[in-house]
């Protein structure tokens, strides 16, 4: 992807060496006339050449050092990035005005600074910005290398809250023909910025981006002390063209309390990302089970920092037909290979994909022409996606994971714990079938988010099912109890009868039956697992291990053994009623009756138990059940010819028969005495001799 130019970043070169980061004035931002910026009020920032800068933090061997020049890289100031909560772009506002409030002064203050609110002399067509704190702007600042994941993220973890109490005086009049003060469109050296699709404001210097809020001067001040020491670091990397690179920065605090730079460089000829000193490989991984294999496996990973660096700042960029097409070529073989395969690694599913792809056939390119920002986002998430699923399933390298539900690492067996078997025996098998479910749902990691979805509509409907039945045997318990021969004629005894106390017991498993239904039907609605990021949340915090992964089957299964074991307890009740007390031939009758029903439900669970050969629907079974064909062929044709040998050898040293076109029927004439019980056929006749 190419950036479009009308102002160069660089020195001035030839027509056909254009820089690739240019800025490009568009209406949306004009450039400002040179009265507007003589009006802005805006007080000339400090050179950062003469405010304290240290490009290395001393070490000290108290605390853990933040700088991106030490071998160690620190885990909590630059994680890999954790994943975008998927309600930052679904919520809509809730901000509503009636009429009623329509002529009541309006609550909500105008436009404010972070530190404060607007301040402009009458007449001035700009605001002030606030006077930054000395001590705060005296602070060293060192640099970090990040992931574009990990600033991508400050933008949803950082935003400011609206704090009413902190306005000095909010707009409670507007002013005739809207006469407020406006922010000033350039800021200290030249920052310029822009409206992201999403709503957060960016800025842009040259070829430097940021979404730290500049309007603050601490943070300009601070943001221009990084930049010119990642632009001292470049000049001592001669190899780096200063033409085909953009560089992202954002501020943060470690929690030493001293303010890191954090950035990172992307090469926009090769869509590449790289750093000026080593970092950490787990810097670009959101989990330690993904390991970088080689350069082509490194390539994905920082792909997927630069699509997010042109979703983040999506202003002034060109769209290449042949990457948009290519981008729709992948989803659409996401459709087929999910349509085609029951253990498809395509991160969307059918649904989802083909809305996708419509969304894309709407996006227009023109040559030679700036996209619109919006189609910017649309295609710099997606590839990030698709480069991040590449990534993480080892694509193109030799242990790529072709299946979801089977994991790329080396299998060793493990036995299940013996409590979990105790559980299994308790609760009627359930929770191992639970327990293989989810062994296929959470590979590596990962979630199936197909599978995740299909099995908890499955839990869904059981617990919702289970209810209803309970609530039957629950109304049969309660009648069962008010017989008089099993109330004792209504009469008030210490000592209960058994069919009493197994009754209680089966009363108080329904209840709790229909108690944990509820409970974990609410706990995992459909709604709080519509994204993939909420499911792979939800496992990972419950079946990060082995053990995890028990626990959360037998608690799918908690509902399941309360259910049953209150049916066979009133089941036992029942039986109790019938067989006690009675005559020889209720005994019998019922007898027969309880015999012939366990028959039936065993031949039912039974038949249940039954395998049906599965059929071959992927190429990596094709490939095993061929792996072991050629295996066993040496020993099925060394076995062969061994047998075809010794009837050789045998026919060779016995008698040999006089009759030379006949085939026999029956035993072999060497190993049988006589003629007793042979009989031929000859060729030639069709009578038998």
């Amino acid at each position: 992807m190419s950036t479009a130019a009308t102002t160069s970043a660089g020195p001035t070169m030839e027509a056909e060496h254009l820089p690739a980061i240019q800025v490009i004035a568009s209406e949306e931002h004009a450039s400002v006339s040179t009265l507007a910026i003589r009006a802005t009020g805006l007080e000339e920032c400090p050179n950062p050449f003469d405010l304290p800068i240290t490009r290395h933090r001393p070490p000290s061997p108290a605390r853990r050092v933040s700088s991106v020049f030490l071998d160690d890289t620190p885990e909590a100031e630059c994680p890999g990035g954790s994943e975008r909560p998927s309600s930052s772009a679904s919520h809509a506002s809730s901000i509503t005005l009636s009429c009623g409030q329509a002529m009541a002064q309006p609550s909500t203050p105008g436009p404010t600074y972070v530190s404060g609110p607007y301040t402009a002399e009458p007449g001035a067509i700009t605001a002030d910005l606030p006077e930054p704190d000395p001590k705060e702007v005296e602070k060293k600042v060192y640099l970090a290398p990040v992931p574009a994941t990990f600033c991508s993220n400050l933008r949803y973890q950082r935003r400011e809250m609206l704090d009413l109490t902190r306005l000095e005086a909010p707009i409670t009049q507007i002013p005739a023909k809207n006469a407020i003060p406006a922010r000033p469109e350039v800021l200290g050296k030249g920052w310029r910025q822009y409206v992201h699709p999403e709503g957060s404001r960016y800025f842009r210097y040259q070829n430097f981006y940021t979404n730290t809020w500049l309007f603050d001067k601490t943070n300009l001040v601070q943001i221009e002390k990084a930049m010119v020491l990642i632009q001292d670091e470049l000049m001592r990397h001669h190899d780096v063209s200063k033409d085909d690179i953009e560089i992202g920065l954002e501020l943060s605090v470690d929690e030493d309390g001293d303010i890191l730079g954090c950035y990172y460089i992307v090469d926009t000829r090769k869509e590449d990302t790289f750093w000026l000193s080593p970092i950490a490989a787990s810097f670009l991984s959101d989990t330690d089970t993904v390991k970088i294999l080689g350069k082509e496996h490194l390539g994905y990973a920082t792909a997927v920092s630069y699509w997010t660096h042109m979703y983040m700042f999506p202003h002034d960029r060109e769209l290449s037909a042949e990457t948009v097409e290519g981008l729709k070529s992948d989803l659409n073989y996401f459709m087929f290979d999910k349509q085609t395969s029951k253990s498809s690694t395509a991160p969307y599913n059918l649904e989802d994909a083909h809305r996708l792809v419509q969304t894309l056939k709407e996006i227009s390119i023109e040559p030679d022409r700036a996209a619109r920002p919006q189609y910017v986002v649309i295609v710099g998430r997606l590839l990030a996606i698709v480069f991040q699923e590449r990534f993480i399933r080892y694509h193109g390298e030799r242990y790529a994971q072709l299946d979801s539900d089977r994991s790329v690492y080396l299998e060793t067996h493990h036995d299940r714990h013996l409590w979990f078997r105790m559980f299994s025996w308790i609760f009627f098998w359930t929770p191992q079938i639970y327990y293989d479910r989810l062994s296929i749902t959470w590979v590596d990691s990962k979630v199936n988010y197909d599978h995740w979805k299909t099995f908890i509509g499955e839990l869904q409907s059981d617990w919702a099912a289970s209810i209803t039945p309970s609530t039957v045997i629950l109304s049969a318990n309660v009648g069962f109890l008010a017989i008089q021969s099993v109330d004792n004629n209504g009469l008030v005894v210490p000592n209960r009868s058994m069919g009493q106390i197994v009754s209680y017991i089966s009363t108080m498993l329904t209840i709790g039956n229909i108690v944990a239904c509820t409970i974990l039907a609410r706990q995992h609605r459909e709604t709080m697992h519509r994204y993939a990021e909420a499911a792979a949340a939800y496992l990972d915090a419950r079946a990060g291990s082995k053990q995890g992964m028990e626990v959360l089957a037998i608690l799918f299964s908690i509902p399941t053994a309360f259910f049953a074991w209150g049916v066979l307890t009133f089941l036992v009740a029942i039986i109790w009623l019938c067989l006690w007390g009675t005559s020889l031939a209720t005994r019998v009758a019922v007898c027969v009756v309880i015999g012939v029903c366990t028959l039936l439900i065993a031949w039912i669970v039974h038949n249940g138990e039954w395998q049906a050969q599965q059929g071959i629907s992927t190429l990596s079974a094709k490939m095993r059940r061929m792996h072991k064909l050629v295996k066993k062929a040496p020993v099925r044709m060394a076995t062969s010819f061994r047998t075809l040998s010794q009837r050789a050898m045998t026919i060779l040293s016995g008698p040999l028969s006089p009759r030379k076109k006949s085939r026999w029927s029956g035993p072999d004439p060497v190993d049988t005495p006589g003629d007793i019980g042979l009989r031929t056929l000859s060729y030639g006749s069709d009578d038998a001799v």
